[in-house]
C-alpha cells in the first residue's frame, strides 16, 4: 500500500488588491468594481415614477451606488469595532430623515 500524500488545508481566498486602513477602523480591501450597480435601477425608477411622476437619470445609480458602499463600509466598521465578523442590521447607519 502506498502512502498517500498530505491533504492540505483549505487556503481562505485572498485578494489581489491592497488595504486601506482607516483611522479608528479596519483595514478594507481595495479590491473591488467601482462599476458595479449596487442598486436595482429598474426599481428605483419605477420607485420615483410611482411615487412623483417623475423620471430619473441614469446617473442616479452611480450616486446611489456610491452611498451604498459608504453606508456598507461604515457597517462593516461598526461590526469590526463589536468585535464581529458578520454586519448586523443593527450595525447599518441610520438613515439621514429631513
Amino acid at each position: 500500500m502506498r502512502p498517500s500524500a498530505p491533504v492540505a488545508a483549505p487556503q481562505p481566498p485572498r485578494s489581489g488588491g491592497s488595504v486601506t486602513a482607516h483611522a479608528g477602523g479596519p483595514a478594507l480591501s481595495n479590491q473591488y468594481d467601482h462599476d458595479d450597480v449596487l442598486v436595482v435601477v429598474s426599481k428605483v425608477k419605477k420607485y420615483i415614477r410611482d411615487r412623483s411622476g417623475m423620471n430619473t437619470s441614469d446617473a442616479v445609480a452611480e450616486a446611489l451606488g456610491a452611498h451604498v458602499r459608504k453606508v456598507c463600509d461604515d457597517a462593516i466598521r461598526n461590526a469590526v469595532r463589536d468585535g464581529r465578523k458578520t454586519v448586523l442590521d443593527r450595525d447599518v447607519p441610520p438613515a439621514f430623515v429631513r
